[in-house]
């Protein structure tokens, strides 16, 4: 039997959003290895600031940017509930195009298995603020 974790906000670093300018953003991996072992699952928040993504443009397969490499199970889903301010989840159909919807505080975006390629962005003029979890747990390296 496993002993209960209890993970406090502030003693979790802020690390700036993948991908992305420092300004940009941050993101707290709140329940993630090597902190917490989980084996299925993991939790964050994160905060975007106005024109920018918390994730940029991306597929759940493969992902590499300056700083870390993401690998994703196939069977890998994902959930972002939006806490504070609003934003607009946009994914490319099969043609291509760019379709979106607005979302706001209470918010839940679901991302099945084989989501489209999508990003959160931040319209502003506030902060978004996220909760974001899913599983199983994709392999993260950090390379700096």
């Amino acid at each position: 039997m496993g002993d209960i974790v209890v993970i406090r906000f502030d003693e979790v670093e802020a690390r700036p959003l993948p991908g992305a300018e420092t300004e940009a953003g941050w993101i707290k991996r709140m329940v993630y290895p090597p902190a917490v072992a989980t084996r299925n699952t993991f939790l964050g928040v994160g905060e975007t600031g106005p024109g920018f993504s918390p994730h940029r443009w991306h597929r759940h397969v493969h992902d590499r940017a300056e700083g870390y490499e993401v690998r994703y199970p196939e069977s890998f889903e994902e959930v972002y509930f939006i806490l504070s301010g609003t934003g607009l989840i946009q994914w490319k159909n099969e043609r291509g195009e760019v379709e979106e919807a607005p979302v706001g505080p209470g918010d839940t975006i679901f991302m099945p298995q084989g989501v489209a390629e999508h990003q959160l962005f931040n319209p502003g003029p506030d902060n978004l603020r996220l909760l974001f979890c899913g599983c199983p747990l994709p392999e993260v390296t950090f390379t700096k």
